[in-house]
């Protein structure tokens, strides 16, 4: 068994239910419920918008949480590298 998201320990700690939270941060809460059983990750903005409703300050620790630990569950080192971003210009066409 998993051990428990820190946004659920926290939302729970305060006594806050599922759908209150999912209501105040825009998202279903269907999803709100994926994402603290870790079967859905989220983007880096909805995971802003739940630990500012929470009134989490550290959220380094909140997106690590999801995008560190998958890495390491995934037995690589790091998370994979982005592809490199094209840093060529495109031609402009003369008139």
């Amino acid at each position: 068994m998993q051990a428990e998201t820190r946004l659920r320990r926290v939302r729970r700690d305060q006594g806050r239910g599922l759908r209150e939270l999912a209501r105040e941060a825009q998202i279903d809460p269907g999803q709100l419920s994926r994402i603290e059983r870790r079967l859905e990750r989220p983007s880096p903005q909805v995971l802003l918008r739940l630990a500012r409703h929470l009134g989490l300050r550290d959220i380094d620790k909140v997106l690590s949480e999801f995008y560190e630990d998958n890495a390491k569950q995934k037995g690589a080192a790091h998370a994979p590298p982005r592809p490199p971003r094209s840093t060529a210009q495109p031609e402009r066409r003369k008139p």
